[in-house]
């Protein structure tokens, strides 16, 4: 079983990854030189954003848990995977109307 200190962690670095590829998208749009940027990382900027999302990830990982806190009893494991999917599907949502904003106008 994981500990559940593994777990916060997991699901922070997760939660960090997510946002920092809605980050990334909607900034690539709007930032010619920030999509150049990515693209010069890796030759295309999809393929360097899942390069900077598992850098980030498991920097994040490797320094939660290495942190003492503990979590707290009970449905921590509910409460942590409520909090990656809506932070999911926030950021679909706002990706979505992001392009959507973007179309229209």
């Amino acid at each position: 079983m994981i500990e559940k200190t593994d777990l916060k962690a997991l699901s922070v670095s997760t939660i960090a990854a997510i946002i920092s590829i809605t980050l990334m998208t909607i900034g690539g749009e709007l930032s010619e030189s920030f999509k150049s940027f990515l693209v010069s990382i890796a030759g295309h900027h999809w393929i360097a954003k899942g390069i900077i999302a598992i850098a980030l990830f498991a920097v994040t990982y490797l320094a939660l848990s290495k942190l003492k806190t503990r979590a707290k009893k009970g449905f921590e494991a509910q409460k942590w995977g409520f909090r990656v999917a809506v932070t999911a599907l926030a950021s679909g949502a706002l990706i979505f109307l992001f392009y959507a904003w973007e179309f229209l106008y």
